[in-house]
């Protein structure tokens, strides 16, 4: 044989093993050679290549985290300051970035990384020769450490990119090329091919066919192997199905919510409803009803939101993205961004019937760019407020009411097997037939009473002087409010063990005071406390605490615990917060206690922190809660946590901005914890890349040095330091050269030439400069 024969033959063996990468096995016996089979390859090249892989930006930067966390614990050990550490560590972060901006604007990488994977780390490192000239050979190390996270990472996304069928074809045709080049120099031999002829025809033929069809799948699917398809995805924590409870169905315009969810096409727009009612209607019921069903149909994905305040509808909405849509957003961009991101994925995701429930939103403006659309997309949202549904267009309105008497005796003679209904009459007129305190009353009667007309003449004699302020929606009876008061009375009254009495009390304590949505279920249960775990289960067979369907969060309705804040012979009313804040100073332990906890959970124990402050700040009921030192130094603590942890952690710290600023209020803007505090939360804004936030932060505590203690003074020029230092991360090295300067000057005069503070202000000017030369180097090559 040829050798140009040999060639020939070498080449389509590399063409079939490319193709059956690309999972087209199918094809890759049909591949022999010829010209109208790369004229054919090279059109479809023209129509398909050429677009970066932005998409895997995020999930790139995210692969560096854990191993810039070793890095800093490395560093910390060999005896380095932190703030050296911290400044090492964004340089680190800085060089890796324009490393992974550079392989993504490289249309070779992707091919790079399907023919030559396991060289493809030494690839990684070429491309990255004049980011690693800016190291020492000590400090490379590292930076080829993160640099290998880079290029194992790009390796395990690179088939999930959606160029990833079009970058094998496009190696596919480049060997292609180079059959076509080996056919013209065998024009000198076409004998020597002529018995082959019929063969390469018929191949031809069949693979011309096959592209045809690979052509035809590019051009309708947008993204292949990127995207999950939704199947059956349940997410969020809704509320536990009731054991007791009148199924309701409410109607808008002649025309059921029912029939408006399940009966129409899937095919169709889907339907915006709204179930506007009073604290204590069943709403969130009527809603949790919906989406069982929806789940138990095998809907494509049923979702339930917390959606109290903006940014819990915003955060849940990123956080569905990453667990159900297996995507994952910049951490650094703004949350709407983020959101947008999600929701332009989850129309590409969305085939079939989906459900969307917002529960609880204050009003229409908070669902601005949050809600999803789409064929067969359904969306039910919960609110107490009645006002401005109506001038949007496509909303259906829901009414939920009270229930008719009718409907509130048989819950209650069901409830308590008790067939007075004469008794059940007057009680339900008492409760002004509000669910809420009817299914309250039943179920505390039936644990705790004999029959209906002993719980009826307790109800009676509860002493309520005023009734409870309205909660949007209107004033409400005696006997309702009575109800639940006496519900969590006789719940107490109950429990004969101090301890498990007091844990009881601390639980119902912390859900009126934490955040409205919930707390989590494991934080009443730590350690396994015995008495912790008793007063749990007392709490919640007597239907005083819910606890969600996936069993993550527990709950008390927000009128059970209205009523608890404020009824005036309540142990929660007098010591609540005082308790609440104990409470939280125990969790906090838990956050950074080693001994108990795995990293992994102190993280989430963080996280969920981070959620409960940034929505206390929204509950004007919670605010006094800042006023105790334990939840201060929870506050102090958890942001020091989130700055120091992985970037997700870092970019959630700047939710704590709010909270941060009402304890600033309650100690003073120079109170030395408040002054660390506000360094850590510039520092959680530069992570999130906002620059500007974090300057306007430390200069607050440098102009109060300067003014209080003037430029000399070690406080001062720490804090000058520290503002520079920021300047430097943000890439500002001119205005960090600046400080810097007037921090040297300051400290000559002041401290003299030879002082340690000055020698180190020195060496950050000339690091400063160095790096000004290096960016200004980098621009001009």
């Amino acid at each position: 044989m040829s050798t140009v024969r040999a060639a020939f033959n070498i080449s389509a063996t590399i063409v079939k093993s490319l193709v059956k990468v690309a999972g087209f096995g199918f094809v890759a016996d049909a591949i022999e050679g010829g010209q109208e089979l790369y004229q054919l390859a090279c059109s479809l090249k023209d129509e398909t290549f050429g677009s970066a892989e932005a998409q895997m930006s995020g999930a790139l930067r995210n692969s560096i985290t854990d191993e810039l966390a070793s890095i800093e614990d490395q560093l910390g050990r060999s005896g380095r300051d932190e703030k050296s550490i911290d400044l090492f560590i964004g340089r680190l972060e800085t060089s890796t970035k324009r490393t992974i901006a550079r392989l993504l604007d490289d249309d070779n990488a992707l091919c790079k990384s399907i023919t030559e994977a396991k060289t493809f780390h030494a690839y990684v490192l070429k491309q990255s020769t004049q980011v690693r000239a800016d190291y020492t050979p000590g400090e490379r190390k590292y930076l080829d450490s993160l640099l290998h996270c880079v290029a194992r990472e790009y390796l395990i996304l690179a088939p999930k990119s959606p160029n990833y069928n079009k970058a094998v074809l496009k190696a596919t045709v480049e060997e292609l090329s180079k059959i076509l080049t080996a056919l013209e120099e065998l024009k000198d031999g076409q004998q020597e091919l002529k018995n082959g002829q019929q063969e390469i025809k018929n191949g031809q033929q069949q693979l011309k066919s096959s592209f045809e069809s690979l052509r035809t799948t590019i051009e309708n699917e947008h993204t292949i192997r990127h995207n999950k398809q939704l199947n059956n995805d349940v997410w969020g924590s809704r509320p536990a199905t009731l054991k007791h409870w009148i199924e309701r169905d409410p109607t808008s315009n002649g025309t059921s919510l029912h029939d408006t969810i399940f009966n129409s096409p899937s095919s169709q727009p889907g339907s915006r409803c709204v179930l506007v009612g009073r604290a204590g209607s069943g709403k969130t019921s009527v809603a949790a009803s919906i989406a069982r069903r929806c789940e138990s149909d095998k809907w494509s994905l049923v979702a339930w939101v917390d959606a109290s305040t903006r940014s819990t509808i915003e955060s849940g909405l990123i956080a569905l993205g990453e667990s159900v849509l297996c995507m994952q957003t910049n951490t650094q961009q703004d949350q709407r961004l983020r959101v947008e991101q999600v929701l332009a994925t989850f129309r590409n995701s969305s085939k079939n019937k989906c459900l969307f429930v917002y529960d609880n939103v204050e009003g229409v403006d908070y669902l601005d760019g949050v809600l999803p659309d789409g064929p067969g997309v359904h969306v039910v949202v919960t609110t107490r407020r009645n006002s401005g549904w109506s001038n949007q267009e496509g909303w259906n309105i829901y009414a939920l009411g009270n229930f008719t008497r009718d409907e509130s005796v048989k819950l209650l003679i069901s409830v308590t097997k008790d067939s007075d209904r004469d008794t059940a009459d007057k009680l339900a007129s008492d409760l002004g037939d509000l669910p809420l305190a009817v299914a309250q009353a039943a179920a505390t009667c039936s644990r705790y009473y004999a029959n209906l007309q002993d719980y009826y003449a307790d109800l009676q004699a509860t002493n309520i002087e005023v009734l409870l302020e309205p909660i949007e929606g209107g004033h409400y009876s005696k006997g309702a409010i009575a109800s639940l008061q006496l519900a969590a009375s006789s719940t107490l009254s109950s429990i004969r063990d101090p301890q498990v009495l007091t844990e009881a009390q601390t639980i119902l304590a912390a859900l009126c005071y934490l955040a409205e949505s919930g707390v989590p279920t494991l934080w009443f249960k730590s350690r396994n406390y015995l008495p912790s775990q008793k007063a749990y289960k007392v709490l919640q067979d007597s239907s005083i605490i819910d606890k969600s369907n996936d069993g993550k969060t527990t709950s008390i309705h927000r009128l059970q615990a209205h009523a608890l804040r404020t009824s005036h012979d309540s142990h929660v009313s007098h010591e609540g917060t005082l308790i609440t804040s104990h409470f939280l100073d125990k969790i906090n332990r838990t956050q950074h206690d080693e001994g108990i906890n795995t990293l992994s959970h102190q993280r989430q124990i963080t996280y969920q922190l981070i959620n409960q402050f940034s929505t206390l700040c929204s509950q004007s009921y919670s605010k006094a809660l800042f006023d105790y030192p334990q939840v201060q130094q929870c506050l102090f603590d958890t942001l020091r946590m989130a700055v120091f942890a992985p970037y997700s952690l870092r970019s959630a710290a700047i939710r704590l901005a709010q909270a941060f600023s009402i304890t600033e209020g309650t100690l003073g803007a120079s109170h030395p914890k408040i002054t660390r505090a506000r360094g850590y939360l510039a520092r959680a804004h530069l992570m999130a890349s906002q620059s500007s936030a974090a300057v306007s932060l430390l200069q607050v505590t440098t102009n109060h040095f300067l003014n209080t203690l003037g430029p000399a003074h070690s406080d001062t020029i720490e804090a000058r330091d520290e503002l520079a230092w920021t300047y430097r991360r943000a890439g500002q090295y001119a205005k960090a050269i600046a400080i810097l300067e007037a921090t040297l000057a300051d400290c000559i005069m002041g401290l003299g030439r030879d002082n340690s503070l000055t020698k180190t202000v020195r060496k950050n000017l000339e690091a400063a400069r160095r790096e000004l030369e290096q960016e200004e180097d980098s621009t001009t090559q």
